[in-house]
């Protein structure tokens, strides 16, 4: 799933990852270093490449730059984009209605540029929009990053939308509103199957923290929340930490990047700190059995049994089939 919880081996810890597939259980992670978040906050200073899309996500998104060890590729910026965005231009051009013009990008993406959905997540190349562009390869992200780029560039009322364990795009322009789900080459998922699959709660989607139309910033945070999952992995908290406070930065409804950096601190023995992480994670997804759980790890840590046990019991209560590894 899009974002789920990936199990550490031996730990009892569980990662919350953006990638998507609604169909099968798939986490993501890379190892990138990144630009200092003052720089991506900065306007346009005309100092890049003059052929380079000037949307704000295209700016943002190809500033961030991966430096980690093959297989991962050096591709730095976002060469081709100028381009891309040209044909994209064109495969739209004489759509008379938003079911076409969906139709003409989806078939410019899939079939003329052959962009796949793949399920390895080791590798920034199928995050990163420069190597997704020459590899014509990514996940959730990766391949939702590209797409929202050409929505931008070309005008069109394209927004990312997340769920617990997935983001998926939606067309909505106030009149006409239809889900795109990039890992069905564009089909149309109605919200109703994604609640029923994942049992979204209903207090999350009033609050706006699923299933809402996400703005670039708040989807800019879906990059961070996955660069510290993997950081996480290499015990690098580090700079787990910045990527995840950087993810809550840029998307305050982010509950994977509050329950990621609570896992992190649970694991550094920081039980208070994790316990605060959690409970925001909580209040925003009040159902995630995980969360409750690692709660009452922390709670254990402080030697609070009895809370323990009370957060413990409501993660198997809210999901019988919860199996934590232990």
């Amino acid at each position: 799933m899009c974002l789920q919880h990936r199990g550490q081996k031996n730990s009892g810890l569980f990662y919350a990852d953006a990638t998507l597939n609604v169909k099968l259980r798939i986490s993501c992670g890379f190892l990138l270093t990144v630009i200092q978040l003052a720089v991506l906050l900065l306007a346009d200073d005309g100092s890049g490449s003059a052929s380079q899309p000037d949307s704000w996500l295209a700016q943002r998104a190809c500033s961030v730059v991966g430096t980690a060890p093959p297989p991962d590729t050096a591709v730095a910026g976002c060469p081709g984009l100028d381009g891309l965005v040209t044909l994209a231009r064109q495969a739209v051009s004489g759509a008379t209605t938003p079911a076409e013009t969906i139709e003409r990008l989806n078939r410019f993406f899939f079939q003329s540029e052959k962009f796949q959905v793949t399920y390895d997540l080791s590798s920034s190349d199928h995050l990163l929009p420069g190597p997704v562009i020459a590899g014509k390869r990514g996940y959730c992200v990766g391949l939702a990053t590209i797409y929202l780029i050409l929505a931008e560039e070309l005008d069109l009322p394209i927004h990312a939308v997340a769920t617990p364990k997935h983001v998926f795009l939606r067309w909505d322009d106030g009149k006409f509103r239809r889900n795109i789900e990039l890992f069905q080459e564009g089909r149309e998922v109605p919200d109703k199957d994604y609640i029923r699959e994942q049992k979204i709660p209903q207090a999350s989607i009033d609050r706006g923290v699923f299933l809402a139309n996400l703005t670039d910033t708040e989807f800019l945070g879906f990059i961070y929340q996955n660069l510290g999952v993997l950081e996480s992995q290499r015990d690098e908290f580090e700079e787990s930490g910045k990527d995840y406070s950087r993810a809550i930065h840029f998307n305050s409804k982010l509950a994977a990047a509050l329950y990621n950096r609570g896992n992190d601190e649970l694991k550094q023995k920081s039980y208070r700190k994790a316990i605060r992480d959690y409970t925001k994670s909580l209040k925003l997804y009040p159902t995630d059995a995980w969360a409750l759980w690692n709660r009452g790890l922390a709670w254990k840590g402080l030697r609070e049994m009895e809370k323990a046990e009370k957060d413990q019991a409501l993660a198997k209560e809210i999901d019988p089939t919860f199996h934590p590894t232990q």
